[in-house]
């Protein structure tokens, strides 16, 4: 067996450390189009962040704007001023602001905190844990999630070579509900494909795969982006491909987004389903523990009744307790009601949004 060249275990290796959100594209395709890792550029950035956080980058960075500039390397904009900074998020680094102080007043005597990467093993608010959950980790990560259709164009395309004798297109896209306060609710990949032909020679809009052609296209692009052998491509191939892909997207999207619109339409109706049944089981709990503390009460107030039976401090408990079970019965009145009620409110779809991600072609290695 031949071995691998390095320039494919270099994407393997990067590829290997995200998740699969979005568009992944295959080692093969990425050295096939002239993507090479800069391992040079990797040192370098490696040393300054050694530099900030120290060896074993256990050590507090103090100063969080170097690190955002100079290892993440993020433009002025992104830090202050644009529509798309980060002041909001990165507020969530400085220490809480006062009552009544204003936001300019305590950004200016409440500089970023120091931030550290590994458990500092105290809960003092000198340094801030960037751990996965916080906010601010959450806001970049999102940035990444949210990639693929930008500014109202398809930002990702690619070409796969298959042993398939039949050119395929395949357009992914992106479903996403939203309940209240934008609690995601439901995402979901779609896709859908159709046979390639070229648009000087096609008549009419391109048609569509069966489920079963659409199972065999997406095993073909399963198996295309494990496939380390590297496959050229004839400039005169990309360019009929690139010609067209405007077009091809024209006449897959409307199937796709009529494919979501379904997809929606059925996740709208099992989460409604499940919201009317967690309602109906928590409004089963309330009610058997309305039960079980009226039987408590019922019988100890017959001992309420008997108070030379008990010691002065245990007898002043069992009246704590009277009262207490008596405001518990008061606030389940109410909570019977407004429990299921939030529930079913919180599987209530608010905002759907349907987005391609990215155009595959699959193309004969025979040409």
């Amino acid at each position: 067996m031949a071995p691998t060249p390095p320039e494919l275990l270099a994407h393997r290796e990067w590829l290997g450390q995200i998740g699969p959100v979005g568009l992944v594209v295959s080692p093969s395709v990425l050295v096939g189009q002239g993507v090479f890792v800069d391992r040079h550029r990797s040192v370098e950035v490696q040393a300054r962040l050694t530099a900030l956080a120290g060896d074993d980058g256990d050590q507090p960075i103090a100063d969080p704007v170097r690190f955002f500039t100079e290892v993440l390397e993020w433009p002025a904009e992104i830090l202050a001023g644009s529509p798309d900074s980060l002041v909001g998020t990165l507020d969530t680094l400085r220490p809480p602001r006062r009552r009544n102080q204003s936001p300019w007043e305590w950004r200016n005597e409440n500089p970023i905190r120091p931030i550290v990467f590994s458990d500092p093993g105290s809960l003092d608010a000198t340094t801030v844990h960037l751990h996965l959950e916080h906010r601010f980790v959450q806001r970049l990560l999102a940035r990444f999630k949210s990639q693929g259709f930008v500014h109202h164009d398809l930002a990702r395309a690619c070409i796969g070579v298959t042993d398939d004798p039949i050119a395929r297109v395949i357009l992914l896209g992106r479903l996403s509900l939203y309940g209240d306060r934008a609690a995601r609710l439901h995402d979901e990949v779609l896709a859908v494909a159709a046979r390639w032909v070229d648009v000087d020679i096609r008549k009419g809009s391109l048609k569509l795969y069966a489920d079963a052609t659409l199972e065999k296209t997406l095993d073909l692009l399963e198996s295309t982006m494990s496939d380390g052998a590297q496959r050229q491509l004839p400039s005169e191939v990309r360019r009929r491909l690139a010609g067209g892909a405007r077009q091809d997207l024209d006449d897959l999207r409307p199937l796709l987004k009529q494919q979501a619109d379904e997809r929606a339409a059925l996740a709208i109706e099992q989460l409604s389903a499940r919201g009317v049944q967690e309602a109906a089981d928590m409004r089963a709990i309330l009610e058997a523990q309305r039960t079980r503390i009226e039987k408590t009460a019922t019988r100890r107030e017959q001992d309420l009744q008997q108070r030379d039976l008990f010691e002065q401090d245990e007898f002043k408990q069992l009246q704590a307790d009277k009262r207490y079970w008596d405001r518990r019965l008061a606030a389940l009145a109410g909570e019977l009601d407004t429990e299921p009620a939030r529930i079913r409110q919180s599987y209530e779809v608010k905002a759907t949004r349907f987005e391609p991600v990215g155009l595959v072609y699959l193309w004969p290695v025979t040409g």
